[in-house]
C-alpha cells in the first residue's frame, strides 16, 4: 500500500499539484506472506518510508536548511534511485533544490536541479534555476540545455528573460566554444522562442551577430531573413564595412537598406 509519505503534498512548477508518494513496491509479495524474511523486509521498508516522510515535512518548514544535509544524503542512497516512482524522486529533489536555492546554496541547488530534470524535463522552475546558475558555477552546458528546454515547452518563459541573462549566456557560449557553434545555437534558440529584449535594448543587437554567424557558415538566405528590415544606421554601417556581410550585397533587399541610409 501507500506509505505515510503518500499523503504529503507539495506544489509543483507552474502551479501544478504534485503528490509525494515515497514508497517501495514489493513485487510478488502476497498479502498472506508472513515468513520472517518478509516481515523484516516490510519493517525496513516502513522505516525508509517514515524517514522520507519526515524529511519531506522538514524540507517544507521554515528551517529547511537545518535538514538539507540529511536530505541530500537520503537522495544519494541506492534505494532512492531504485525503489521509488519517478514522480516521487522528482518532487523530493525539487523540494531539496528549492530549499538550497532559498538559502543561497546555489551550487547545491544547481546539482539537484540537473538531476531532477533528468527525470522530467518539463519543469519550468527547475530549468530556470539551471539557466540562471549554470554560467556562474562553471556548468554552462546546464544553462544552454535549460534555454533549449524552455524554448520547447514554455517559450513565454524565454521571452520574459532579462537581457542581462541573455548577454551572460552569449558570453558563456563564446567562452565555451570558440568556433561560434554554441553561440549560434543560443541565437537560434532565442529566435525560435521569438525573444525580443525590452527597452532600452533593441533586438538588432541580437540579430546582427546572429546574421554574422549564419554567414560564417554559408547560410546566406537564413542570414538575409534574420537581418531583414534592420534600418538602424549603426547596423547598416556594420553590414557595409564588415566583409563577412559581402554575400548580402548581391541582394536587392540589402542594397535597398543602404539606399535608405544614404538619404
Amino acid at each position: 500500500g501507500v506509505s505515510s509519505a503518500g499523503r504529503e503534498a507539495t506544489r509543483g512548477s507552474g502551479g501544478d499539484a504534485m503528490t509525494m508518494r515515497v514508497r517501495f513496491v514489493a513485487c510478488g509479495l502476497v498479502a498472506t506472506l508472513v515468513a520472517p524474511a518478509a516481515i523484516a523486509w516490510q519493517q525496513q521498508t516502513d522505516a525508509y518510508d517514515d524517514e522520507a516522510a519526515a524529511l519531506f515535512r522538514a524540507l517544507r518548514g521554515e528551517r529547511c536548511v537545518d535538514h538539507l544535509d540529511a536530505a541530500m544524503a537520503f537522495a544519494s542512497t541506492p534505494e532512492f534511485d531504485t525503489g521509488q516512482l519517478d514522480d516521487d524522486r522528482l518532487v523530493f529533489l525539487w523540494q531539496v533544490a528549492n530549499c538550497a536555492f532559498d538559502n543561497e546554496k546555489y551550487e547545491i541547488a544547481l546539482k539537484l536541479a540537473d538531476r531532477a530534470v533528468g527525470i522530467k524535463r518539463e519543469v519550468t522552475w527547475l530549468q530556470y534555476m539551471r539557466l540562471s546558475l549554470g554560467t556562474y558555477f562553471e556548468r554552462p552546458q546546464s544553462s544552454f540545455e535549460a534555454l533549449a528546454a524552455l524554448a520547447d515547452f514554455n517559450a513565454e518563459a524565454v521571452r520574459k528573460l532579462e537581457f542581462r541573462q541573455i548577454s551572460q549566456l552569449l558570453r558563456a557560449a563564446r567562452d565555451y566554444d570558440d568556433t561560434g557553434g554554441q553561440e549560434l545555437a543560443v541565437h537560434e534558440t532565442l529566435a525560435r522562442a521569438a525573444y525580443k529584449p525590452e527597452a532600452p535594448y533593441f533586438d538588432e543587437g541580437l540579430r546582427l551577430p546572429h546574421g554574422r554567424l549564419l554567414l560564417d557558415r554559408g547560410r546566406v538566405q537564413d542570414a538575409r531573413e534574420r537581418l531583414s528590415g534592420m534600418m538602424g544606421v549603426s547596423e547598416i554601417v556594420t553590414k557595409r564595412t564588415d566583409r563577412r556581410f559581402d554575400p548580402l550585397r548581391k541582394g536587392a533587399a540589402f542594397d535597398g537598406g543602404l539606399d535608405v541610409a544614404r538619404t
